[in-house]
């Protein structure tokens, strides 16, 4: 699980870049702080779709669920995300 945590800290510039891109910092920030039982149900849809995604993205798409299951990932990717976005 550690390395995984540590792999799942490769996505966050690229995640944060897309968000950004997108122009969805502000819902993003709003998902992540404030919804929790959306976020577990979220992260569960996710894992449950990942077997039928393209392999290249699905290990990004995991950490991604696995970080919404996890309030202090979470709560330091906001962290990351604030902080890149300022």
């Amino acid at each position: 699980m550690l390395y995984f945590k540590k792999m799942e800290h490769l996505y966050w510039s690229s995640w944060s870049e897309k968000i950004r891109d997108s122009k969805l910092t502000g819902p993003m920030l709003a998902l992540l702080e404030g919804t929790e039982p959306i976020k577990y149900v979220l992260s569960q849809v996710l894992l449950a779709v990942l077997p039928f995604l393209n392999a290249s993205s699905s290990s990004s798409w995991k950490a991604f669920a696995l970080m919404l299951e996890n309030p202090a990932d979470t709560r330091s990717f906001v962290a990351y995300l604030r902080e890149e976005n300022s």
